[in-house]
């Protein structure tokens, strides 16, 4: 009986210090945090409105425009909204932006709608970074000029010269927008308007 506890006490320090040596000398921990994207919401720092929309044509690291915004621009500026799981500016920015495009989505569902604005046509996405893949979450770091890797980011893209070329060029924002549903439509609409005029002037 004796030797018999002492094999299951010899068994456990044996396998105490195996896993014990693997936390150790591994980098576990490294490896899990290399792989989660660690990402803002803006609504735990109480921000508002972060950005002017200030136009430019530098991608982040130029990157390359993903190809569903510039099969999409031949048509009219493109909207992004970028959105997380576990966003509550989020949640309220969304509702906003269910009302000015006329459509009902959940925060982790990817949307693409073409709108009427003006006689023109904004096709508007909506984008869950935690949920979709791809050139789709790719576009996220193309536009994250200020580097902010947070949420909720907009973004429009359309037309603009660029010293004497036309090519694609684009404004974002991040935040709330305003410190009411009344200011942060007044900044998407303005987003849209100058989006459409940019459009109007460079496209044809």
């Amino acid at each position: 009986m004796k030797k018999l506890i002492v094999i299951q006490i010899s068994l456990l320090l044996i396998f105490s210090f195996a896993f014990g040596g693997l936390f150790i000398f591994t980098d576990v921990y490294n490896d899990i945090k290399s792989s989660i994207v660690e990402r803002t919401c803006y609504s735990c720092l109480k921000l508002d409105k972060v950005s002017t929309l200030d136009f430019t044509f530098e991608t982040v690291g130029n990157k390359d425009h993903p190809d569903f915004v510039l099969d999409n621009l031949t048509k009219g500026p493109v909207f992004i909204a970028y959105g997380s799981n576990s966003c509550n500016a989020c949640n309220i920015t969304d509702a906003v932006l269910m009302d000015i495009f006329n459509v009902e989505f959940e925060f982790n569902e990817f949307v693409i709608k073409g709108v009427n604005f003006d006689e023109s046509i904004i096709t508007f996405f909506h984008i869950n970074v935690d949920e979709h893949c791809g050139e789709y979450r790719y576009s996220f770091d193309v536009y994250d000029k200020s580097n902010q890797n947070a949420v909720p980011m907009f973004v429009v893209i359309t037309w603009g010269n660029n010293s004497g070329v036309v090519e694609p060029c684009y404004a974002t924002a991040y935040g709330t927008l305003g410190s009411s549903d009344n200011e942060r439509s007044d900044f998407i609409l303005e987003m849209i308007h100058l989006g459409l005029v940019k459009f109007s002037s460079y496209s044809s």
